[in-house]
This record gives C-alpha cells, sequence and structure tokens, in this order.
C-alpha cells in the first residue's frame, strides 16, 4: 500500500470521527406548542439525547439526557437483529421515545431491559424550563421477574394506564398508573403463555415492514366498578421453518445461532389471531384477564390466504380489520371483524363455528401488490376511511364510505378519489385533519427526484387533482411532522447543492368554503449540525444529476461526480455504485449523495462516481416497477451500461476502465456483471451478494419471481449467478468478494456457492471476510478497514 493510499484512509477514519451525519435531529414530533426531537449537541457531546426547539426561535435545549443509558449500553441480540430488520443504527444515548398526548406520558424504551416513563402534565405546565433533567424519569423495573431478555415492541394501552410489551415471544403487560405505587419496582402480568405471541416473524419484519404483533383497543369500557381493556394479538407457529445455523466463532465462543428462515418454496410460519380481554376492578385493584380465539381459524376461513400483513382496530373499539395477502401476492383483501368473532378458549377444542366478516376491499393484480401502512379509519365516522391504491399504476389516496342497513349489514363500499394523477405517486400519509376534512401527504407530484408535502381535500366530488404543495422546490423532504391541529408543520429538507436545514412552518386557509391554496409561514429554523466536518482535507464535489432514455423509451436518472479538471484530465477512470433492485431510489435531490465519504475521496483521487437508478427503481409506480415480475438480474445492467455510454459522450467517463461496487441486490448485479459483461466492466467489488434466488426468502423473492415449482428455469439458469460462472474473466485481481459471516439476511451460503462455482471452472478471486459483521458493515473499524479494501484494490487494478 502507497504512503498516499495511507494518508487516504487515515483521513476517512479521522472523517468518520467527525461525521456528523446522524447528528441532525430525527424522530420529529409536536407536543402542544412544542417540537420534540433526538439530536446531539455536536458541540458538546457524540450522545443523543431528547430536545425541545422553541417554535419561535428554533432555539433548542436537552429535556432528557442520554447519558443515563451509561451502563445499559450493551444491546441484547433481539434488538441488534431489530434494528436490522429496520436498517438503524445503534446510537450512543437515547434513539427511540413514544409519546402519548391525550394522557401526557412520555416513554424511553431502551438497550437491555430497561423502560423510563415520566409524566408531561407537570413539565407541560412548566414548558420544560424548570425540569431538573432525568429526575423525573421513572425506571419501569419488573418486581421478581423470571427473565432478563429485554422487553420488546412497548406501548401504551389507551388511556396509557398499561405498559405492555414482548418479552421471551410472550405477551406482559404492567400497570404504571398506579396510585398507591410508592417504589419503581412494578408488577408484570404474563398475558399469554407456551406460544409465540404478539410477535412479528422474520418475514413480516424484513419483506412487509411489519414490527409489532399487538394492538391495543381504543377503547376503554367501564361497567360497574370494572374497567375493560383488549389487545388483539397474533400467534405465530414457526415449527415449520427452516433453522439455518450460523457460527459466531468471536473469542472461542463457537455459539451457533438457529434462524428461522422460510427460505423459497418452503412453508412460511403459521398465524391466528387472538384477543385478550383485560378487566381491572378500580375498588379493589385487581387485575384479572381472559383469553379469546376465533371461532374459526383465519386461514381456515381465508384458504386463499398466505400473511396477515397488518392488522387494527377501526375507531369504534367494536371491530378490527385485518389485511390478507396470497403467497404469490397478487391478492389482498381488507376484512372488517365483530368482536363476536371471538369464543373464549376456556370452551376448548369445539368444533369451528361461522363467524359474520365484511369484505371492504378485495384488490388484485397480474404485477404485485406492495403493501403500505394506508389504512386510516376516522374517528368521527368509523365506516369511512382512507386507503391508498395502486390500481392506477400509480399509488393514490381513496376515501372508502361504508354503506350499512339498520342491522349494520354492509351493502356496498363507495369509492371517491382523493389524489389522481399520472407519473407520480402518494409515498406515505403524514395527518388527517377531520375538521377541515384535509388530508396531508408525502407525495412526488411535482418530480421523481424530490418528496415534497401535499394537501389534498377529502369532500366528496371534489376535484382530486387540485393538490397543493406545502414545502419548497428544489429540495428533498427527509422528514416532516405536523400537530395535532395540523396548523404547523416542520420539514427536514435538504438537496445536492444545500445541507439539511429543519424549519418550522405556520398554515393558514382563506376564509371560505371553497377550497383554497393555503398560506405557509416561516416560524423558526433550527440550528443544525454540517453533516461531514472536511476541514479543507479535500474540496467538496457536489454531484450532477442527469437523465436518459432506456431502450424501452423511459425516462432514467442518474447521477455523477466530476474529479476537478485541474489535478486531473477527462475521461475519468469510474466507480459505478449499483443497486438495482426493487423499492430502491438511490438518485434523489438529497444532501446524503454530497455528503457520501466514499465517493468524495474517490473524487479527491481522480474518479468519476456514478449511481443509476433503472427500470424498476422505486417511486416510479408500479408499472415501471413491474419489469422485476419473473426477470430479476436479466435486464437492469442494460441500464446501468446505457447510462455509462451516456456519460461518455459527455467525455467524462472513460469506458475501459470501470469498477462496479454493490451491496446485496447490489452485489447480485456485480456479480452478473462480471459473468455477463466482463468485457465491458474491468472490476467488480461484491458485497454480501444473493448468487441464487433459491436460497433466499420466501416473501421477497415470490413477490417478483413466483415459485421454484411455479418457475424453474428461472430459477435454475436466468437469474441465477451460477448459471453463468464459466464466463467470469480469467485474469487475476479482477473480482474481490465481500462477506459478514454473521449476515443472517443474505446468508454466507450464497458466497460459499459462488467460491465454489469459481473454483471448479478456474477463475480467480479475492475474498474479504469480516467475521463479526451482519448484512453490512456496522463497526467503525471493520468500515475504516472496508474502505482501505476497496482503495487499494482500485488503486492497484484500475
Amino acid at each position: 500500500m502507497t504512503n498516499q493510499l495511507k494518508d487516504k484512509i487515515q483521513q476517512i477514519s479521522y472523517l468518520l470521527s467527525q461525521s456528523n451525519h446522524q447528528k441532525i435531529p430525527r424522530n420529529l414530533h409536536f407536543y402542544e406548542d412544542k417540537l420534540l426531537f433526538i439530536g446531539e449537541d455536536y458541540k458538546i457531546s457524540r450522545t443523543t439525547n431528547l430536545y425541545t426547539a422553541d417554535i419561535k426561535t428554533g432555539e433548542w435545549k436537552a429535556i432528557y439526557e442520554g447519558n443515563l443509558t451509561e451502563s445499559k449500553k450493551t444491546l441484547s441480540k433481539e434488538e441488534i437483529l431489530l434494528q436490522e430488520r429496520q436498517r438503524k443504527r445503534n446510537f450512543s444515548g437515547l434513539s427511540n421515545y413514544i409519546i402519548n398526548e391525550k394522557n401526557q406520558i412520555l416513554l424511553f424504551p431502551l438497550s437491555g431491559n430497561t423502560i423510563y416513563y415520566d409524566s408531561l402534565i407537570e413539565t407541560s405546565k412548566n414548558s420544560f424550563t424548570n425540569k431538573d433533567i432525568n429526575k423525573s424519569l421513572i425506571e419501569i423495573t419488573p418486581k421478581d421477574s423470571i427473565s432478563s431478555s429485554p422487553r420488546m415492541s412497548p406501548s401504551f394501552s389507551s388511556d396509557s394506564r398499561f405498559l405492555s410489551f414482548v418479552r421471551d415471544n410472550d405477551l406482559f403487560i404492567t400497570l404504571i398508573d398506579n396510585k398507591n405505587q410508592n417504589t419503581n419496582l412494578f408488577m408484570e402480568f404474563q398475558l399469554t403463555q407456551g406460544s409465540k405471541s404478539a410477535y412479528a416473524e422474520f418475514v413480516m419484519q424484513e419483506e412487509f415492514d411489519r414490527f409489532d404483533g399487538y394492538w391495543w383497543s381504543p377503547s376503554v369500557y367501564l361497567n360497574d366498578s370494572i374497567r375493560t381493556y383488549r389487545i388483539l394479538y397474533l400467534e405465530v407457529d414457526e415449527s415449520e421453518i427452516t433453522k439455518y445455523p450460523i457460527l459466531n466463532q468471536a473469542k472461542n465462543s463457537f455459539e451457533v445461532d438457529n434462524f428461522l428462515f422460510p427460505f423459497v418454496g418452503t412453508k412460511n410460519a403459521k398465524c391466528d389471531l387472538r384477543l385478550i380481554e383485560i378487566n381491572e376492578n378500580i375498588e379493589t385493584g385487581e387485575i384479572k384477564w381472559e383469553k379469546y380465539k376465533l371461532k374459526t381459524p383465519i386461514f381456515e376461513e381465508f384458504s386463499w390466504a398466505e400473511y396477515i400483513v397488518r392488522c387494527g382496530w377501526v375507531t369504534d373499539g367494536q371491530h378490527y380489520w385485518v389485511q390478507l395477502l396470497d403467497r404469490s401476492q397478487e391478492k389482498l383483501s381488507l376484512i372488517r371483524f365483530g368482536l363476536d368473532s371471538f369464543i373464549s378458549e376456556k370452551n376448548g377444542d369445539q368444533e369451528s363455528t361461522k363467524i359474520k366478516y365484511d369484505i371492504l376491499i378485495e384488490e388484485k393484480t397480474e404485477i404485485w401488490i406492495n403493501v403500505t401502512d394506508i389504512c386510516y379509519f376516522f374517528e368521527k365516522n368509523p365506516n369511512q376511511f382512507i386507503w391508498a391504491s395502486e390500481k392506477s399504476g400509480f399509488r393514490h389516496l381513496y376515501l372508502k364510505v361504508i354503506v350499512e342497513d339498520e342491522k349494520r349489514n354492509v351493502l356496498e363500499v363507495k369509492t371517491f378519489d382523493i389524489t389522481k394523477g399520472e407519473n407520480w405517486q402518494v409515498c406515505e400519509l403524514v395527518s388527517i385533519d377531520e375538521i377541515n376534512q384535509l388530508v396531508y401527504f408525502m407525495g412526488t407530484k411535482d418530480t421523481p427526484l424530490e418528496k415534497h408535502l401535499y394537501v389534498a381535500s377529502l369532500k366528496q366530488g371534489n376535484d382530486p387533482t387540485q393538490i397543493h404543495r406545502l414545502t419548497e422546490f428544489g429540495f428533498n423532504n427527509i422528514e416532516v411532522a405536523m400537530n395535532s391541529k395540523c396548523t404547523m408543520f416542520v420539514s427536514k429538507k435538504s438537496s445536492i447543492q444545500k445541507e439539511a436545514t429543519i424549519t418550522i412552518y405556520g398554515i393558514e386557509f382563506p376564509e371560505g368554503e371553497k377550497y383554497q391554496p393555503p398560506n405557509i409561514k416561516t416560524l423558526a429554523n433550527v440550528d443544525t449540525a454540517p453533516s461531514i466536518v472536511y476541514n479543507n482535507i479535500f474540496p467538496i464535489c457536489k454531484p450532477e444529476i442527469f437523465n436518459f432514455q432506456s431502450k424501452t423509451g423511459e425516462d432514467l436518472y442518474g447521477c455523477f461526480y466530476r474529479p476537478n479538471e485541474d489535478d486531473f484530465q477527462p475521461p475519468y477512470k469510474t466507480f459505478l455504485n449499483i443497486y438495482g433492485g426493487p423499492h430502491v431510489q438511490q438518485v434523489k435531490n438529497d444532501y446524503s449523495l454530497t455528503s457520501n465519504l466514499l465517493y468524495q475521496t474517490l473524487v479527491s483521487m481522480g474518479y468519476a462516481v456514478v449511481i443509476i437508478d433503472g427500470r424498476g427503481s422505486w417511486n416510479r409506480g408500479l408499472h415501471f416497477e413491474s419489469y422485476f415480475k419473473k426477470k430479476m438480474g436479466t435486464f437492469e445492467l442494460e441500464d446501468q451500461i446505457q447510462g455509462l455510454k451516456t456519460l461518455s459522450d459527455f467525455g467524462i467517463v472513460d469506458l475501459s476502465r470501470i469498477a462496479v461496487y454493490g451491496w446485496s441486490y447490489g452485489g447480485y448485479m456485480v456479480a452478473m456483471a462480471m459473468a455477463r459483461y466482463s468485457n465491458f466492466f474491468k472490476l467488480g467489488i461484491c458485497c454480501a451478494p444473493v448468487i441464487s434466488w433459491n436460497f433466499y426468502d420466501t416473501g421477497y423473492t415470490e413477490r417478483y419471481m413466483d415459485t421454484p415449482q411455479k418457475n424453474q428455469q428461472a430459477y435454475e439458469k436466468e437469474t441465477s449467478v451460477l448459471s453463468y460462472v464459466k464466463d467470469f474473466p480469467d485474469e487475476t485481481n479482477r473480482f474481490l468478494l465481500v462477506h459478514g459471516l454473521l449476515d443472517e439476511n443474505v446468508h454466507f451460503t450464497h458466497s460459499y456457492s459462488l467460491i465454489e462455482a469459481l473454483i471448479e471452472n478456474g477463475k480467480p478471486y479475492i475474498l474479504q471476510l469480516f467475521p463479526r459483521e451482519r448484512h453490512g458493515v456496522r463497526n467503525w473499524k471493520s468500515y475504516i478497514h472496508l474502505q482501505g479494501t476497496i482503495l487499494s484494490f482500485l488503486e492497484q487494478n484500475l
């Protein structure tokens, strides 16, 4: 390794130690007239705290400090794996908080078995100014607990009197609103036992973004001296799921973790719905509960279904809803049930009886259904709800009105368009103003390169194309939150040219009945840290966005980083960072592209860096995405090559000196590039790659590829890297393979199978292993080592 390269690696190490990209406030939430968020005072500490910002001045101060967790830093395996599923990093200090505005309760779930809570009633009176920081926090310590396992998925009852959590795959509750409580030792009540309960299995977390397995009823019922609560939960049977062993050899521990992994074409977990009714005697304080099961198991009633992808309560508290999805993910139903669908478990194993339900929505497609969180039942009218659908080819919002007869039998469900339009889609629901009949949402109406906050009318018969943007064009909005009255919102935004800023805005609508564009007023700017402290080590290079057409006529977007022409002459040796798979958009008008340390380091060394979103990438609509249908790995590289040739025509890219780099699906693309286009790509850096879809999970793979039993040709030949290994380059030092040995997502089996095939075909490779890393490099020293390996490989061979 040259001295110059060693200097670059030292620079990376230094810049990482000074990096402030995580210090920008996050988890934004309004509480009354205050803005709460998690962040760091980058001038003082690198520990995350909970802050409040003055909505008039933007000044912020800590109200809870993260150093209360100093003695509880070690994360359990369950917490580490949840962070992997949620793609979150482990922070020093507070990483999350839960607030119940109605009952003024704040909850801090921390690492290990520790949960703190605080009543905000006095805090609110004092406007956070007279608080003795952290002194008012109460640690909820389990009394006589039989387990030290972490308490996962914490939640409040609707009145915040009970705290619930999942531990060792069982559901527990703790009464935290006990007026006679003179100690911080809280009695736990174990509601379930003997089966996995209130739990989201691997596929639900990884592929459908459902991380919870239980839901409190929105209503609490008082009958004489008995207060009644209800919890809907899932009971999960994973007895037929394949166990995949991963050996952790760190420090001679030789620990074997057996991960339950549903390989494509094999059986998924079996789930069914259960109900717990909790009765609290107000006079005596006695707490009893009873468990209920469905009169007919849900997958017996709906034999076509494979997955319970979403679940929740209707706002009347008398009904609950379930979203069922079939195995091919081409049919989804939203079904409403009444509480009479349950029967007490005390009745034993009596025969199933017919249950009543209403199918509110049934969607079918020949592509696939992208499951979302958008299913909002109105508080004032539980027979109306907002639904998101891609039936038009783009995700839009619809108002659904349930029409019933006097016996509450559903006669029809009427549909009214809330949003409408081609070439853009709704990304997420932000807030509902039921009083003024307005819906606020994030979308891409103005450009696919930026997410913005929009408002639309909920009034039936309004023009669904009359949608108003509330955020400033020219920025991508990373995070947006609104206050409960929908009179203020806060936006965290950035662009390629400008670092992230946080601004608080006020919303005012003109008087009159007609729906008109609102007036937006800036209330305050919140100070944020610079995303990366470069300290003039090298000048920052701001990427440039370009577009071109695919061979099938679609507009595609990419970006490139151009080295300084005073130091390096074009065309440049080129580093292509590729993902290429579904549900990911890399190219946005966002400062995260500008602040990427690896890209900036490479540009300072004379490399052009290129990123391209090809056909099938995210936020362009279902039909655009549908190129993946039964064709993964067969078309994506055509778009990458077309984009590189476009930049070559601009005089930027040297087509004879291109290195391609990618992780996960991107690693799959790199392997395919070196197998099928080794005459075009000189080097490949292939990290945690999928090599054969036979080795991946059901939920993801079957969505795009169907099952191996129905699509054998594609699995065995067309989409498998193993079919093309004979075409890998014969020259040494062209292919670098990287994998973490603890990867529980894309298992090392993938790289193992590739290595075997490379050896059998006499193809050279370089292997870089990370013994303690999973599906991505999280450890700081591992990351520096990886960057050094990449730079060294490029400098020696490109």
